[in-house]
């Protein structure tokens, strides 16, 4: 892991501070949540007390759990067998007969039904004689107020107006039709419908899917139960509806009571929303609004992503915002479901605006230790989400200032602290070069912390690598220096002894002593060589010459002297004129050939090749011979290597190449060596530039 990343790691400690401050904010939020319910959860019981005498609900309780809830009409119906009137209440449609749904409203005098029925063959009851089993309709089944069951049948020749028949006992009583009556049915007395019931009317139209059917029925005269069959002869198997007319109990019909909704509105508490709901969940009556009075808000006072923040970190209220309009006929929710068991309850909801949180407590309402209902009292978290947002905001704000200072400080502390390593750490691997040179001193000597005793400490190494790198350099002409006395004074008196007459056997040891001598004496100046060479290409001064002809003169001469070679010599077309020195050029060229007579076999060839372009002079040396081992490959040109294994009279130090090399480096360029494709030989390959750079 980087040091930089270290770093910013350590800096996240500070993030213990704003979660501390979060957690602290947090309890205070909940106290405040939990005297809010406690506050509002005693205005539902007070009002369940006031409301507790309200007998009529009791009749809203369905045993068997069928209902049937009208809504409250806003505007008049207009029956027409269309759902313009009904769009509001739509959503709240429920299923009754496969993808059948039945829509119940009401509104001071009338019962309202909206049947939206799927029926792909509509059989219509064409003339009197034809039976309703042989047709489709609708059966509606209710009890009046005395508590006789009713049916009463819907059904049409045609689209258009409708009107009940009452089935409850066979009869073919026909009863004429009134002249309101017969202004409205089509002219045809084949439509006399026997035991109608005026009282049931409506209108039927076809719908893409089948038919609709508005129908209108007297309050007064329906009581409160109601179950409705929709029978669709040619599919007798799907013929389920909400209550049928032999079943035990019907549905329950269950009527907003507007009387009770203005009593809540007297005695509700203010900036609350109060509901009464029937033991089941369906709203009885509704009063109130939850009301908005914070003076600000989150995005008021830092913006939304703040806002975002402060819900992430402090709000725990259910993530399902509660949509309550006016029309809802059932709530639901965890505190619904305790006050149906009877038992006070509570729970935290968010509006349609995130930011605002809803406390909603029920009390179940008793009425002769019976449970008749619910009350639902709803406030807005206003004065809770104020503190929170005011305290949430100043937390926030401090902590990200203090964290942006600390991460930025961080970040380029390590920034900083990163490029002072990064550079003492190029320094060090450009501090030596290939050939073990020191080339330049370290960065960051004179800083007063680690990192300068670092770079203090590296360049002390450094020095002293560089004294004895320079003491070995310079070692081979010390030794050619100090050896040579001794030599001379050796080679001196052998050749007096050479003088004077001598045994047999001491003239033979004399003779080899001065062969030793001689050996030494080249060995000596093999060692200065290279040390000559340094000094040559230090002084000398580069000038224009033509590379091509210096070539050619060397290759013609290397004939004379290698004569148990092939020389196979290929140089550029074109001139190849260049700036450099061409005694070094001819020496290095010597070295190579030379080089390459050594492992070339007797009869061997070797080439030589020139190549030129515009900006490179690519001098190619090429011998028959052994190839090149793959660990020798990149040590060739290094000082005192030598591949030789055969012992002549000329001492081989491993010095040629290394020589070749520095005359290609003076030259702008390089030296490489490489076998050739087959393996039978070596390229030597001497890379310069053809304008050679200052030294």
């Amino acid at each position: 892991m980087r040091l930089r990343t270290q770093l910013l790691g350590l800096g996240l400690i500070v993030l213990i501070l704003p979660w501390g401050g979060c957690q602290y904010i947090r309890q205070m939020e909940q106290f405040l949540r939990e005297a809010q319910a406690a506050t509002t959860q005693a205005a539902a019981q007070a009002t369940a007390r006031v409301v507790a005498d309200a007998v009529h609900l009791s009749s809203t309780y369905s045993e068997n759990g069928d209902v049937i809830y009208a809504h409250r009409l806003k505007r008049n119906i207009v029956l027409d067998g269309y759902t313009n009137d009904w769009e509001d209440l739509l959503p709240w449609s429920t299923p009754i007969s496969g993808n059948s749904k039945q829509l119940a409203a009401t509104d001071e005098r009338f019962l309202y039904v909206l049947l939206q029925v799927t029926d792909d063959n509509i059989l219509y009851q064409r003339t009197l004689s034809d039976k309703l089993e042989q047709s489709d309709h609708i059966n509606l089944v209710f009890e009046d107020d005395t508590g006789t069951r009713k049916r009463i049948a819907i059904a049409s020749p045609a689209p258009g107006w409708v009107i009940g028949q009452d089935i409850t006992q066979s009869n073919d009583e026909t009863i004429p039709y009134t002249e309101e009556e017969l202004a409205m049915l089509p002219d045809d007395p084949e439509l006399a419908l026997p035991n109608r019931e005026a009282r049931v009317r409506g209108e039927w139209q076809e719908s893409e899917v089948g038919y609709t059917v508005e129908l209108r029925l007297p309050l007064d005269w329906i009581g409160s139960r109601l179950g409705i069959e929709v029978i669709d002869v040619d599919r007798r198997d799907a013929t389920a509806v909400q209550t049928t007319p032999e079943s035990a109990g019907l549905a329950t019909l269950i009527l907003p009571q507007a009387s009770l909704s203005q009593e809540l509105n007297d005695i509700k508490p203010d900036g609350m929303r109060v509901w009464v709901l029937n033991p089941q969940g369906y709203v009885l009556a509704r009063a109130g609004r939850l009301e908005d009075n914070r003076p600000e808000d989150v995005e008021a006072i830092a913006g939304y992503w703040l806002s975002w923040l402060y819900r992430l970190l402090l709000n725990e209220t259910s993530d399902d915002p509660v949509n309550r309009p006016s029309t809802i006929p059932q709530l639901l929710g965890p505190e619904i479901d305790a006050a149906i068991n009877a038992k006070p309850g509570f729970h935290w909801w968010r509006t349609g605006n995130q930011n605002r949180a809803i406390v909603s407590a029920t009390y179940p309402i008793e009425l002769n230790n019976s449970h008749v209902g619910i009350i639902v009292a709803e406030q807005a978290a206003s004065s809770i989400a104020l503190l929170t947002n005011k305290a949430m905001t100043r937390l926030l704000g401090l902590t990200l200032l203090i964290m942006l200072i600390i991460f930025a400080a961080t970040l380029g502390f390590a920034t900083y602290l990163t490029l002072r390593i990064r550079r003492l750490r190029n320094a060090a691997e450009n501090a030596i070069t290939a050939d073990g040179r020191i080339s330049e001193q370290l960065p960051l000597s004179s800083a007063k912390d680690e990192l300068g005793d670092l770079a203090r400490s590296y360049s002390a190494l450094l020095g002293n690598l560089r004294d004895y790198t320079e003491y070995l350099r310079t070692l081979a002409s010390k030794l050619s220096h100090e050896l040579r006395t001794p030599l001379a004074v050796l080679q001196s008196s052998l050749d007096n002894l050479s003088d004077d007459s001598l045994p047999p056997d001491a003239k033979t040891y004399t003779e080899r002593a001065r062969e030793g001598a001689a050996r030494l004496n080249n060995i000596l100046n093999a060692m200065s060589e290279a040390t000559r060479m340094e000094q040559a290409i230090g002084n000398a001064e580069p000038e224009a010459f033509e590379l091509r002809n210096v070539v050619a003169g060397c290759a013609e001469g290397y004939k004379d002297v290698y004569k148990n070679k092939q020389f196979e010599i290929k140089l550029c077309d074109d001139t190849c004129s260049m700036t450099g020195v061409p005694d070094l050029i001819a020496q290095m060229l010597d070295k190579l050939v030379d080089n390459a007579a050594d492992f070339a076999p007797d009869g061997g060839t070797i080439s030589i090749a020139l190549y030129c372009d515009d900006n490179e002079a690519i001098l190619s040396v090429a011998n028959q011979g052994p190839p090149l081992p793959d660990h020798m490959q990149g040590r060739l040109f290094d000082s005192m290597v030598s591949l030789r294994e055969e012992k002549d009279e000329r001492p081989h130090l491993g010095l040629g190449l290394y020589i070749v090399r520095l005359i290609a480096e003076f030259h702008g360029g390089h030296v490489e060596a490489e076998n050739i494709e087959d393996k039978k030989g070596v390229i030597f390959n001497a890379i310069m530039k053809r304008v050679a750079p200052l030294q």
